[in-house]
């Protein structure tokens, strides 16, 4: 079980601020937030549960708390810690230019900073990306990979030109510019009609990034380095998931990955589009779950 592989990460000890009990009250788990400076970055974080340790990464224009429904349901085995990247949500990015490499430092900085050497690092799109580049530049830190509606190759000629456009628009209007671009990508037609409190929460997320955040984003993922090298070497347990509807990183693309890495375990989530973990929470929970505990995660 995945729990064996990362028992490692169990003896880390977590200094709560609060105790949150679990829905069935006979345990109880450890939560704190807080912000952590590393590499210029100021980082805002949360950390919740004992046990392996589970860090999340979410995707471009959103914040950590994308993966709430997650980090709820899994701290009731592991140590989950979701992020801000620098420049969303309650982080705030340093001066100067943002890539891939830089995202992948700031989060191997904050797992120095918070006692973790090791991790299963949970990735979706922007995300999803700085894990593979995470496992690259330092494959002893990760004991699983967690790839959601992400790619693994570089940006192609019309990719770029769909990054510029996010960036200008970004550049002029802010994170209320991307909003009419963004929530038909994040989520289903079926969802935005069926559950407005989707699309609330998604633009909540979204309204929380910084102009800059926006850009520098926009620029690292038009300039991303191409990881499709990475993915043969890839010797941790690993699970790929995509929204069946996602056309940001399509079904292709997982399944791409999914070959190339030995072992590897494709889920593809119906009736989801790129923030399947949103969308269908449950599903996407029950997925990580299943994986965690087969033969796969070991």
């Amino acid at each position: 079980m995945l729990k064996r592989r990362l028992s490692i990460s169990a003896l880390v000890a977590l200094v709560a601020i609060s105790i949150c009990p679990t829905s069935g009250g006979a345990h109880a788990r450890a939560r704190r937030e807080g912000t952590a400076d590393v590499n210029g970055a100021r980082i805002h974080y949360t950390v919740e549960g004992n046990g392996p340790a589970l860090v999340f990464v979410h995707g471009y224009a959103l914040a950590g708390e994308l993966f709430r429904a997650q980090r709820d349901a899994l701290a009731r085995r592991y140590r989950v810690i979701t992020l801000d990247l620098p420049g969303f949500g309650q982080s705030v990015a340093p001066d100067g230019g943002a890539s891939i490499d830089v995202y992948a430092d700031d989060v191997l900085a904050l797992m120095d900073a918070l006692g973790v050497d090791r991790a299963v690092i949970c990735g979706h799109g922007l995300g999803g990306v700085t894990a593979l580049d995470m496992y690259r530049r330092a494959p002893e830190r990760v004991d699983g990979l967690i790839l959601v509606d992400t790619v693994a190759a570089p940006a192609s000629a019309e990719e770029r030109v769909v990054w510029s456009e996010y960036a200008e628009r970004a550049r002029d209007g802010g994170a209320e510019a991307l909003l009419p671009l963004l929530l038909p990508e994040l989520l289903t037609g079926q969802a935005l009609e069926a559950k407005p409190v989707l699309a609330v929460e998604v633009r909540d997320l979204v309204r929380q990034s910084s102009a800059d955040g926006l850009v520098g984003a926009a620029a690292a993922m038009a300039d991303r380095p191409d990881l499709t090298d990475v993915l043969p070497t890839i010797a941790v347990p690993t699970l790929v998931v995509v929204g069946a509807q996602d056309a940001l990183t399509p079904v292709g693309a997982s399944e791409s990955i999914a070959s190339a890495i030995p072992g590897s375990r494709l889920v593809v989530v119906d009736a989801a589009s790129h923030a399947a973990v949103l969308e269908k929470s449950a599903k996407t929970i029950a997925a990580i779950r299943e994986w965690a505990e087969s033969d796969a995660g070991r």
